[in-house]
Order: structure tokens, then sequence, then C-alpha cells
């Protein structure tokens, strides 16, 4: 039996399996969206806006007891907003005007 186990593990080992539970160490990605997204993870704690296009844009996030704000968000950018207790939700509203470094009015 002790060397069926071993064969079995040099098999696996030969195809790239992976032995080690990374899945559960490992946060989860948080590229892996587009938009708002709360997260009560540990490692992760937060409220996020995800911007997954190649325009700069604008986008009204809406805090707890509070008026909404719009923000400028860079192509790609991934912002943490503050708790998830703290942030009710986040939209996209347009495209920005830019100057390639900043939103313009």
């Amino acid at each position: 039996m002790k060397r069926f186990v071993v064969g079995c593990a040099a098999i696996a080992a030969a195809l790239g399996a992976v032995f080690t539970p990374t899945a559960a160490a490992t946060p989860p990605d948080l590229y892996a969206r587009c938009g708002f997204y709360k997260s009560t993870a540990p490692a992760q704690y937060g409220s996020y806006y995800i911007h997954c296009g190649d325009s700069w844009i604008w986008v009204k996030i809406q805090y707890k007891g509070k008026p909404a704000q719009e923000s400028c968000f860079r192509p790609h950018e991934q912002r943490r907003l503050g708790d998830p207790d703290a942030v009710e939700r986040a939209w996209y509203t347009r495209v920005a005007q830019t100057d390639g470094k900043k939103c313009l009015g």
C-alpha cells in the first residue's frame, strides 16, 4: 500500500498537482470582479469599487447616512471606499474627460 501511495504522489507531482490548500490560504482576487464589491474577509475587509475598463470614469458612491458623492477612477483602478457597513453602494455614472493624469470637471 505504501508503494501505491508514493507512486500516486509521484505521478500527481509530475502532472503539476498542488497538495497545499492554497484556495483557503489565499484571499480571492478582487480583479475577478468589476464594479462595487463588499468583503468581510479579514485579509480584504472593506467596500471596493473595481474599474475593469480602459477609460477614465466617474463613479457615484453612496455612504450610509450621507449624500452620494462622485469620484473619478483611472483605467483598471481598484479602490477601497471604506468599511462594509459605511458604504451602501457605488455605481458607474459616465465616462470622464481627462488630461491623462486626472479627471476634468
